[in-house]
């Protein structure tokens, strides 16, 4: 039986248990034996029954029960399933928000879906398995979060973006199979998934990773089991690897932050030929360093906000040709390079290579 179109359900009949695996109509009143599970196939005015929220009103129906319902939506049309700009406050408004009956969703029969909303499916805290369509290639901000009951994540080839908060408090996930194609992952993408050990990444994603803050915070999983080995066997390391994803990951700050390294024994040296942006924090507190050069990141504009605060023992830092913009508080406790650093910079011919040197008594405290 497939989805009948209707503008306005019926009246409601009486729930009856009916044999597990036939396709109920959304409307039809009816409800699985306990314990079992019935498969729902949505397949005509798709896009209307997701957009005016009678999909959503059906499965947060307590008389459906908790991981009752496997969802199966198909359609040749439909690109989205949510909005990309849905507002926090509005989520509860988003297609399938605290649907507790869904156990599963298969979206393989959305030939042109691309993009997965905002909240789309946020607080479906029965939810163990989603399968996704092979054209998708965003899942927006929280779309996923706090489906505490999913498991496993295998990304489609074509994804490119996971969104902030994604996947954020999925707390039985254990496993993530990220594909080749993927680009981006959002800050706070899988935090707090508690049970999360591993993480499968291709070699060419971790080499052009952007990666937002706190992406892998609170989770078992280590970034040390998938980027190479930091050794600190000789006074000058040279970075020039996955310099993106070591930096926006933390795992470069970590290492520097060994206590067996002592202070100011590490000369870095960062050269990447497409790096743009050295975040917030991400080197802060590395009392390691002594000295940074940064003349091998020729695209470089921006240093973040406090990138290398309370570095006290970084007497040297070399920046390169491109930097514009350096946060507030990025050297602060090492010194404070500001516009008037840049503007000497330009005022002596744009001379490649400009040394700050940091002085204590320039120190910010």
């Amino acid at each position: 039986m497939h989805v009948e179109p209707l503008s306005e359900p019926p009246e409601a009949t009486d729930i009856v248990a009916e044999q597990v695996g036939i396709r109920y109509s959304i409307w039809d009143g009816k409800a699985p034996l306990k314990g079992t599970t019935i498969e729902i196939v949505v397949d005509e005015d798709v896009e209307e029954l997701i957009s005016s929220g009678k999909l959503r009103e059906r499965f947060q129906d307590e008389a459906l029960g908790v991981g009752t319902v496997k969802l199966v939506i198909k359609d040749s049309d439909i690109t989205n399933i949510g909005e990309e700009k849905l507002s926090y406050s509005d989520r509860k408004k988003a297609p399938f928000f605290g649907c507790k009956a869904l156990v599963s969703i298969d979206l393989s029969g959305c030939l042109k879906l691309t993009t997965v909303g905002n909240y789309a499916f946020n607080e479906c805290s029965a939810l163990t398995n989603v399968v996704f369509n092979d054209a998708l290639t965003k899942i927006c901000h929280s779309a996923f979060k706090k489906c505490s009951a999913l498991t496993n994540v295998v990304c489609n080839d074509a994804l490119t973006t996971i969104g902030g908060a994604a996947f954020r408090e999925c707390s039985a996930l254990t496993s993530v199979v990220v594909n080749d194609a993927l680009t981006t992952i959002g800050s706070y993408a899988f935090n707090s998934c508690s049970a999360l050990t591993s993480v499968v990444f291709p070699d060419i994603v971790l080499r052009n990773l952007s990666l937002g803050a706190n992406v892998f915070t609170r989770c078992p999983f280590q970034w040390s089991s998938v980027l190479p080995t930091i050794d600190f066997d000789s006074e000058e390391i040279v970075i020039e690897e996955y310099v993106a994803v070591l930096i926006s990951s933390g795992y470069l700050k970590e290492r520097l932050n060994d206590e067996a390294l002592g202070e100011g024994t590490v000369k870095l040296v960062i050269k990447d030929s497409d790096i743009t942006i050295i975040g917030e924090e991400k080197l802060g507190e590395c009392n390691a360093l002594v000295s940074v050069d940064l003349l091998g990141c020729p695209k470089l504009t921006t240093i973040g906000k406090w990138a290398f605060n309370g570095c006290g023992a970084l007497t040297s830092v070399v920046f390169n040709d491109a930097l514009t913009t350096i946060g507030d508080g990025a050297f602060q406790y090492c010194s404070t390079p500001d516009e008037r650093c840049l503007q000497r910079r330009s005022d002596n011919n744009r001379r490649k290579g400009v040394r700050l040197v940091l002085r204590p008594e320039e120190r910010c405290l």
